[in-house]
């Protein structure tokens, strides 16, 4: 029945036209919608209106929306379909650098369900009572925020791959940094899982910032160049990377962690409790900007040549996806090389790096620069995985000006 429905539709909205009945007045300018329906899978799921639109994005307070709106013919035809069958309409948008929206429509045979995962404004009724309901793509209203696992071979492309998989199913949440006009940025719960994260290429040309900041950032959490800027008094630093791994101050003491990490390894290398963590739930909490790295965790084992691995997760309670994730990637895997080589020399053998693992409770894209995101949109749209990518052959120069930099820092 629902199969013969289906096959009939065209000929039904046609023949409601003609008649000149019209339902629920929806009206929005989806001109030139393909009136046929026809199946997908089993189950009797159908696809309709299979159609990849573009609109203009209007920028308002509550986010940034696409308008739409159903011509007479193709929101009868609609009405009939989703009144007598349900639907979901599903958002596979990516917003260019002029805001377009792309939208794919999908009817399935269901009780008639409005909470509807899309990121559109759904205009309904006349202009003098219009409702509207919006709501979010990637989410089915539930409030539960989607967690992403995402594995690659490199540190790019696992990297740029978690970006575009929060940007086109992450939620929208607002944050404590937005301004009144920001939309809503874009957020989930992401495991990133890099094989090899010593496989090139190594560095991915989108991240912000150029290959000098780079290696100085590497050197900051590695090395504690920066440890010095610490003066909260001051209202510079309240912390670095370096400073709570390397010298945590409680009570009067100062722990080297990662010390104690390797230590631990070096007796037991199966051992569960070798990490190192940053958070201070005393000075931490009141700060404006907290610690986002919470813990460092590591744990040894044997491949099939029964050579050592030694294998790295981190855990983030919160991250920038796009601005801060891959340069934190960057660093923290160079550490695991530290770690690797110091278990090394510790015990006589050779350590490998073995897989990363980067778990972010909150991986995000802020609404404040998703114009200045669609750059690096475009940038995957219309450039090979080669030409978004450096080896680290060719940023070993612009490397070495950093050092050279961070020597005449000293002087």
């Amino acid at each position: 029945m629902k199969r013969g429905f289906v096959r009939c539709s065209r000929v039904l909205a046609a023949g409601l036209l003609a008649m000149g009945i019209a339902l629920a007045n929806c009206h929005a300018c989806l001109a030139g919608l393909p009136l046929g329906v026809r199946g997908v899978g089993g189950g009797g799921i159908v696809s309709a209106f299979r159609r990849h639109d573009t609109d203009r994005l209007s920028n308002g307070s509550a986010g940034i929306w696409g308008e739409k709106r159903l011509a007479p013919l193709a929101s009868l035809l609609w009405e009939v379909n989703y009144t007598a069958m349900g639907g979901v309409l599903h958002d596979k948008a990516m917003y260019g650098s002029e805001g377009i929206y792309a939208y794919d429509f999908t009817l399935r045979t269901l009780t008639v369900n409005l909470t509807m995962p899309w990121r559109s404004r759904l205009e309904c009724g006349s202009p003098r009572r219009r409702q509207e309901a919006i709501v979010k793509r990637g989410s089915d209203m539930t409030g539960n925020i989607p967690t992403f696992l995402v594995q690659g071979k490199t540190l790019p492309e696992t990297w740029e791959n978690a970006v575009l998989k929060c940007w086109h199913d992450g939620v929208d949440i607002r944050t404590e940094y937005d301004k009144p006009e920001d939309p809503p940025s874009k957020d989930c719960t992401m495991v990133m899982v890099v094989d090899e994260p010593f496989a090139e290429p190594r560095i991915h040309r989108a991240f912000p910032g150029g290959l000098e900041d780079l290696e100085i950032y590497r050197q900051e959490v590695v090395e504690g160049v920066h440890d010095h800027w610490i003066c909260p008094e001051e209202g510079k630093w309240t912390y670095t990377y370096h400073k709570r791994l390397f010298a945590y101050e409680m009570e009067g003491q100062v722990i080297d962690q990662i010390n104690y990490l390797i230590e631990k390894l070096a007796s037991v290398g199966y051992s569960r409790r070798a990490q190192a963590i940053t958070w201070n739930p005393k000075t931490d909490p009141p700060t404006y900007d907290p610690p986002c790295l919470q813990r460092v965790w590591c744990r040894m084992l044997t491949d099939e040549r029964g050579d050592l691995v030694l294998n790295m997760n981190t855990h983030w309670r919160s991250r920038d996806a796009y601005k801060a994730a891959y340069m934190n990637m960057f660093a923290l895997t160079d550490l695991q090389r530290v770690i690797a080589e110091r278990l090394s020399q510790r015990l006589g053998k050779q350590v490998r790096v073995g897989r990363y693992v980067d778990i972010a409770d909150s991986f995000h894209i802020y609404g404040s620069y998703f114009r200045e995101f669609a750059g690096f949109l475009r940038s995957v749209k219309e450039r090979t995985f080669a030409e978004r990518t450096w080896h680290s052959d060719f940023a070993e120069p612009m490397f070495e000006e950093a050092r050279r930099r961070l020597a005449d820092e000293k002087k």
